[in-house]
């Protein structure tokens, strides 16, 4: 049979599209996976499949698993992590994605600054579930009857929980370089320098941040409850979500401080917002009331001069309207984001004191929202493979001498250690079966032009290769591959003579420029080696 007409080696059809090309390093993040074939059809996890809850462990996924384009999210995490310690990326309750720094170790606390605010707003919740606390309308000094109190007015006694929750106590507070809190922290008594602070403006009426009302608020919880917001948070918050590392500093007399003060991991922090993104349930147990985490992310009050941010809930930040996120702030780029109708939670750590504001929204924005743009594995997978095949032809006699023969590239060759081609008469594919840095793999490549997509599993990940082939003369065997979860396209061109292998390695035409060649030997068998009778 006469070869089929091709372009570039290889038949050609409706299913091919330009691609973009990245540098080689970055796509061979997928190393130390084993390969399995799967079908076709069906590859993507199904979106009504339930992730298994991170209590014990993460399980990371591969971003196209979830719908997410790899290079898109790889920008966004090399963009944001050049101000970050973690750049970490939860979607549909598996991590797509976790960046950290190289002076900061994975798995280290980091100090979360004024993000501790909204951790102890989700405890004010559970203690209202269990009757600790009646409702955001108590006076804050009925929490309080055995002090005595300075400045005491009308309007301190109109004082509430809710007011303390949205920043809008009245304080005569100034936080321009941490001017009240630095007094508040250099007093005996916490406590009690918050609640003598003057009310000079009507509570309820306008934002004003204030760290003394976070403060109050932590006391508030140790008053009813007998407990530090740290030990509270280990009976009740921390202990159901499997996070056993915390440190939570405290005023002078043990009472966590409630403006700052708690140290945890990043992935524990996620585990925070997986739990809010879920309507504060986890694993069969309601944590905290839905009512509760509904009713901290509504905008309360405007935000003065944070004009980027639709408003503030309770210690809690409110995106625009078409941001559609909710958000925690901590000094140095301490931040959670919770994007309920993406699905995702997003932190950031950091020690940088020159990042502004909004500076990580815009990361979130620009770059994290695009990375969703994508189609689906089962798209592109059906686009890939639903086109009419090309006729197979004859394999030429080298197919037949090197079909099964294992080919040695070298022990320090970039890409593969060994490979072995495997050709059967009258079939539509070939087996390319290959060793990289001392982990095996496999792919199905098809000789009849349609695309056959394979799965690399790994033990945390999985990403896809979709890979066709052809010989483009007596002796040489190209294939194309193209990377579903990366969005790149390479062609590995191989020649072989006698007992050697001419191997090409470089981006598609139109797509790049990379190119990579080297020449490898076929190991002898037994065969070989046995001396002429």
């Amino acid at each position: 049979m006469a070869r089929a007409q091709q372009m570039g080696g290889i038949p050609r059809n409706g299913s091919d599209r330009p691609r973009t090309m990245r540098q080689l390093a970055a796509a061979v993040a997928c190393a130390g996976l084993t390969v399995l074939l799967l079908a076709t059809t069906a590859l993507g996890r199904s979106d009504s499949a339930e992730p298994p809850w991170p209590t014990e462990r993460w399980v990371c996924s591969a971003p196209i698993d979830q719908n997410m384009s790899i290079t898109a999210l790889d920008e966004f995490c090399s963009s944001a992590g050049r101000y970050a310690d973690t750049v970490l990326v939860v979607r549909n309750g598996y991590i797509v994605s976790e960046r950290n720094a190289s002076n900061f170790a994975s798995g280290a606390k980091h100090f979360l600054f004024s993000t501790t605010k909204s951790i102890l707003s989700i405890l004010v919740g559970i203690a209202i579930d269990k009757g600790y606390i009646e409702n955001v309308a108590q006076p804050v000094l009925d929490f309080f009857p055995h002090r005595s109190v300075a400045n005491l007015d009308e309007r301190k006694r109109s004082l509430t929980l809710e007011h303390l929750l949205t920043m809008t106590s009245g304080f005569d507070c100034c936080e321009d370089n941490n001017e009240t809190f630095n007094r508040m922290a250099g007093s005996w008594d916490w406590l009690q320098f918050a609640l003598d602070l003057p009310v000079t403006g009507t509570p309820g009426e306008t934002f004003e941040y204030c760290n003394a009302n976070s403060h109050l608020i932590s006391c508030i919880l140790t008053e009813t409850t007998g407990l530090s917001a740290h030990d509270f948070a280990e009976a009740y918050l921390f202990g159901p979500l499997g996070i056993d590392d915390v440190t939570w500093n405290s005023d002078p007399q043990g009472r966590s401080i409630g403006c700052t003060g708690l140290w945890m991991k990043p992935r524990d922090l996620a585990k925070i917002g997986l739990l809010c993104l879920e309507g504060g349930r986890w694993d069969g147990e309601q944590v905290v009331s839905s009512s509760w985490i509904e009713a901290s992310i509504q905008p309360r009050t405007a935000c003065n001069d944070y004009g980027y941010r639709n408003g503030y809930g309770y210690q809690w930040w409110i995106g625009n309207e078409s941001d559609g996120w909710y958000l925690t702030s901590g000094y140095q780029g301490q931040h959670l984001f919770v994007l309920p109708e993406q699905k995702i939670v997003v932190v950031f750590t950091g020690s940088n004191s020159q990042t502004n504001n909004n500076l990580f929204e815009r990361f979130v924005r620009n770059q994290l929202l695009p990375a969703l743009e994508m189609p689906s594995l089962d798209e592109q997978t059906a686009e890939l493979t639903n086109v009419e095949p090309v006729p197979v032809p004859s394999l030429p006699e080298t197919a037949h001498a090197i079909s099964g023969r294992q080919y040695d590239l070298g022990p320090h060759t970039y890409l593969f250690e060994t490979f072995t081609l495997t050709f059967v008469d009258d079939a539509d594919e070939a087996t390319f079966a290959f060793r990289r840095w001392g982990l095996d793999y496999r792919y199905s490549v098809g000789l009849d032009g349609v695309w056959r997509v394979n799965s690399a599993m790994g033990p945390d990940v999985r990403q896809y290769r979709a890979v066709r082939g052809a010989w483009i003369d007596e002796d040489t065997f190209r294939m194309e591959q193209i990377e579903l979860d990366w969005g790149e396209s390479w062609e590995m061109t191989l020649t072989f003579e006698q007992d050697r292998v001419h191997f090409v390695f470089a981006s598609l035409p139109g797509t790049g420029s990379f190119r990579f060649e080297t020449t490898g030997f076929a190991e002898r068998s037994a065969l070989d080696e046995a001396p002429d009778s």
